[in-house]
């Protein structure tokens, strides 16, 4: 019988090596190696099983046979002997021990086989899990790491973020304390140039020619921001013999007439609060005669700002300063909003005057819905 031939033997098993990185060995190798171990093992157990039957089949083969017997010729009768066992060839006894001697050789060749593959087995899966413990021991290292670097790199930001806002805080102590010198400089400056002017009295504008003096209530360092101080305007008022234009926070027509009475001035001079409000000198000469002023209609306001915006168109103005004058003529309408952010989008006169016919419209609507709801 031809014996079998492994697709790998012990002596391969024993020889196997895999590559071996910086974690481990190649797992994709020792992969591969099992799987054709196992498969090596199937093919063996059949093959044991194949032979462990040829071998209770071949070892009582011919037993079943029946012997011949030749016959002779009829004698007295005698006693019948007892049945003669068959007759057994000896080639074929010897040729079944040879056959079954070899099977058993076959199947210790086996056996030992398998015991190399299983300590083959045993040796894989201890590199496996050693190859899986250095590749979670490294993955932790790894990770601690990767932790340390993180929280060292956490602690330098806000190392850097707390010494730039350190410096921020410095430089707005800095900044204060540099104010708070540049106005005390500035009010003694002023404080002292106020009372030189008081002492100069009413003989500056004279020696100076002047026919009239403006006066502002409030410094120029203040730009548009605190009050207006009208006592300094009234103080001048006393301390010269000229006319007095007095400025300062005349926001509407009540303002404009309350200056003159507190102040003495001789004159009101009116900016921002002409803006949108070209009614107010009229409405505070009103107010100085002893009567009330007529309010502003909505459609007044319109048509104002639409005589405004023809006004600039005829001089060579820049049409786009209409922006920020809708933004005073439209103050207090319904919608205004609205409104601004139409003439936001405007840079023609064209643009600006579909804008004011637009609000007419609307206008014109508003009232005719409440008229109708009073009927």
């Amino acid at each position: 019988m031809k014996g079998y031939e492994m697709a790998i033997t012990s002596a391969e098993i024993h020889n196997q090596s895999f590559s071996i990185d910086r974690k481990g060995y190649d797992v994709d190798e020792v992969d591969v190696f099992l799987e054709h171990v196992a498969d090596e093992i199937d093919a063996l157990n059949e093959q044991i099983a194949s032979l462990q039957g040829q071998v209770s089949d071949d070892a009582f083969a011919g037993f079943d046979r029946p012997a011949v017997i030749e016959e002779e010729e009829p004698a007295q009768p005698e006693p019948t002997p007892a049945p003669a066992a068959p007759a057994i060839d000896e080639s074929v006894l010897a040729e079944k021990d040879a056959r079954i001697a070899e099977l058993e050789r076959q199947l210790e060749a086996k056996k030992a086989d398998d015991n190399a593959i299983a300590q083959a087995l045993i040796i894989a899966q201890r590199s496996a899990d050693e190859i899986l413990a250095n590749a979670k021991a490294d993955a932790a290292a790894t990770i601690k790491d990767a932790e340390d670097e993180a929280n060292r790199i956490l602690d330098k930001a806000e190392n850097d973020r707390q010494k730039v806002m350190d410096a921020i805080k410095k430089l707005e102590e800095d900044r204060e304390e540099a104010r708070e010198e540049y106005r005390d400089l500035l009010s003694d400056y002023i404080t002292d140039a106020t009372r030189k002017l008081a002492e100069i009295g009413e003989k500056a504008p004279k020696a100076a020619g002047a026919l009239a003096s403006g006066q502002h209530g409030r410094y120029a360092t203040q730009f548009y921001h605190g009050e207006a101080d009208w006592d300094v305007v009234r103080r001048v008022v006393e301390a010269v013999d000229v006319p007095v234009i007095g400025s300062g926070d005349v926001r509407d027509d009540r303002e404009a007439a309350r200056m003159l009475t507190e102040t003495g001035a001789t004159a009101v001079m009116v900016a921002r609060g002409s803006y949108g409000n070209p009614w107010i000198f009229s409405q505070a000469r009103a107010l100085l005669s002893g009567h009330e002023p007529e309010p502003v209609s909505l459609v007044r306001r319109v048509d104002a700002f639409e005589c405004h915006m023809r006004l600039l168109a005829a001089t060579g103005a820049h049409l786009k300063r209409g922006r920020s004058l809708a933004t005073w003529y439209l103050r207090g309408m319904p919608e205004a909003a609205y409104w601004r952010g139409r003439a936001n989008e405007c840079s023609t006169l064209e643009e600006f005057l579909g804008v004011t016919a637009e609000l007419r419209r609307a206008m014109a609507e508003a009232d005719a819905s409440r008229d109708a709801a009073h009927e």
